[in-house]
């Protein structure tokens, strides 16, 4: 990218903060949980009845602050994104 002319780097949710050490350039690592949880509760989901599941290890902090920003359980590696409590 450096040789294009790319001076710096905007990305979206990096799996791992290791990967701005890629880049010799500034990168802004955005980040999408506002838009997750307003889209979220207005579908009505979140509370005790919605669960967040982190699909793998370095997800599980993205997971844990969605979770927390909905009032949710938060599951680990279980290989899906949200999944709605029955009973």
């Amino acid at each position: 990218l450096q040789a294009a002319g790319v001076d710096r780097v905007l990305a979206l949710e990096l799996h791992a903060g290791q990967i701005q050490g890629f880049f010799g350039v500034p990168l802004d690592d955005l980040s999408a949980l506002k838009v997750f949880v307003r889209h979220l509760e207005g579908a009505g989901l979140g509370g005790r009845n919605s669960v967040i599941v982190a699909p793998d290890p370095s997800g599980t902090d993205r997971a844990r602050a969605l979770a927390e920003r909905l009032g949710c359980a938060l599951a680990e590696r279980l290989g899906c994104a949200l999944a709605e409590r029955l009973g």
